[in-house]
């Protein structure tokens, strides 16, 4: 179920809603004066569960063919960061 954003526009209180995609478009009252809301555009925002987060980076990074060099060389040191620059 969709989380919707609210906002008073008497008070200017925000809250959230948790109600079914059939639900959106039902009105909205304000828990602290009881005034009909006006929802709020958000963004929509996708989570993965950490194991697939992982999974999908380590996929991701692999390299195409392997190290021909000695680590320790300049490609494969860490940048340096921008408080080391003059």
């Amino acid at each position: 179920m969709p989380v919707y954003e609210f906002v008073c526009p008497k008070c200017r209180t925000y809250f959230d809603e948790l109600r079914p995609v059939r639900e959106a478009d039902d009105t909205a009252w304000c828990p602290a004066c009881a005034t009909e809301a006006i929802r709020q555009i958000s963004r929509f925002a996708f989570k993965k569960a950490a194991k697939a987060r992982s999974g999908e980076r380590e996929t991701t990074l692999q390299r195409s063919s392997p190290i021909s060099h000695a680590s320790g060389c300049a490609c494969c040191l860490p940048a340096p960061s921008r408080s080391q620059h003059v």
